[in-house]
């Protein structure tokens, strides 16, 4: 089951990131909780409508910026893994050390950058792999 969660139909603002898709994959007991580059302001709107974000693995949103994963939002997926979609040395700086940081403390995270493509094999009673290409 794919859930779009956002953007909320109620509560749109200019900003493409805060805009960004939100979308949550279920696989029996498996989730996976897609941010696109939502930052913190998708992640409080997120909160504010209640939407269950728990999830066995997130795709980190806005490439682990400074203006994503607060810890309430962290908190709330409850995720194992957070995956981080940035390419070594690009221009913006990503990812934020903070923010690396921070999710080291909840869980494992993975880079694009240092891992590659990154596949994960679900299974229904919630248990995944992950593994490249």
């Amino acid at each position: 089951k794919l859930s779009v969660l956002w953007p909320s139909t109620t509560a749109r603002v200019d900003d493409w990131n805060t805009n960004s898709l939100v979308m949550r994959l279920e696989y029996g007991k498996f989730t996976a909780l897609l941010m696109g580059d939502g930052n913190k302001d998708t992640e409080i709107g997120l909160l504010k409508n209640q939407a269950d974000l728990r999830a066995n693995i997130i795709k980190v949103g806005h490439h682990a910026a400074s203006d994503c994963c607060t810890a309430e939002f962290i908190s709330s997926v409850k995720a194992e893994v957070f995956v981080i979609s940035v390419n070594k040395e690009n221009a913006n700086g990503y990812p934020d050390k903070n923010v690396v940081n921070s999710l080291e403390k909840a869980g494992k995270v993975l880079l694009t950058s240092d891992f590659g493509t990154i596949v994960v094999k679900a299974e229904q009673d919630g248990s995944f792999k992950i593994s490249k290409p």
